[in-house]
């Protein structure tokens, strides 16, 4: 059952403005320019959600289904100019007739701003049920109008849990600046359990509140007799950010998430 509970954690864890100077005389922005009410340094949001992981494998890995409660937190530095640090935490509990698997961890994100994207490294420690993971990775993203696309590479070590790595893509399309659709594809090796998934999911900000509601759905296939799996979980947002902030903006503020190594995103919620 513990491995089964570990494999389901594994399996749910998805323009710069300028200022031009006159040649020949300083410019002054209008007295209603952005500039003089800038927005706040420190942004960032909670989320918490809950819903099931369904797998359906051979032995020990028989037909079940297991609840699953996740939450975190993260907020995003603007250190000066183009560079910012995102910082996370979060836990998730998967719980099952009595027996449950529960993890912490923390995470942060060196990264900077491009034109029209944003590129940075990351690194996390997490502590499921008394082990230590290690993770580092890669990630970006690219801003085409309503559209972002994203990419993200990680390896994680652990002390007596193995270690995996994973790549994973991402696409989000803002139906309006509060509405968002996306989908996500993802492969990685889990101790030896090589994986692929797919998930989609949605997110709708109430506007000019700092609420949203969120839904995830991911499916999961692992090889070496290793379960199929999916999960689905439905969550909500407390934004903390400036006041007419859209969900679109937000995201661009605070782009990254999910890197926790026991979410395992692999399509990531």
């Amino acid at each position: 059952m513990g491995k089964k509970l570990l494999l389901s954690a594994a399996a749910i864890a998805i323009a710069t403005p300028a200022f031009a100077a006159d040649l020949y005389a300083p410019y002054v922005p209008p007295t209603n320019d952005p500039v003089y009410t800038p927005g706040p340094m420190v942004v960032g949001h909670l989320t918490m959600g809950i819903g099931f992981v369904n797998f359906d494998g051979s032995n020990p890995f028989e037909d079940d289904t297991v609840g699953i409660f996740t939450g975190a937190g993260r907020a995003n530095i603007n250190l000066g100019g183009a560079w910012n640090l995102e910082l996370e935490t979060g836990g998730t509990s998967i719980f099952d007739n009595g027996y449950s698997f529960s993890s912490v961890g923390v995470g942060g994100h060196l990264w900077t701003r491009l034109n029209g994207g944003a590129v940075g490294v990351y690194g996390a420690a997490d502590f499921p049920s008394g082990a230590t993971v290690g993770t580092a990775g890669v990630e970006g993203q690219a801003y085409l109008g309503n559209v972002t696309l994203g990419a993200n590479a990680s390896y994680s070590w652990s002390d007596n849990l193995g270690d995996f790595w994973q790549a994973t893509g991402i696409a989000s399309i803002y139906v309006t600046p509060d509405l968002k659709l996306g989908g996500s594809l993802a492969y990685g090796d889990f101790d030896g359990f090589e994986a692929w998934s797919a998930g989609l999911n949605t997110e709708y900000r109430f506007s000019g509140t700092p609420f949203s509601a969120w839904g995830d759905v991911n499916y999961s296939s692992y090889s070496s007799g290793g379960p199929d799996v999916l999960a689905g979980l439905v969550g909500f947002r407390i934004f903390m950010d400036g006041a007419g902030t859209t969900l679109q903006q937000h995201d661009r503020d605070v782009p990254w998430e999910g890197v926790l190594s026991t979410n395992f995103t692999l399509g990531g919620i």
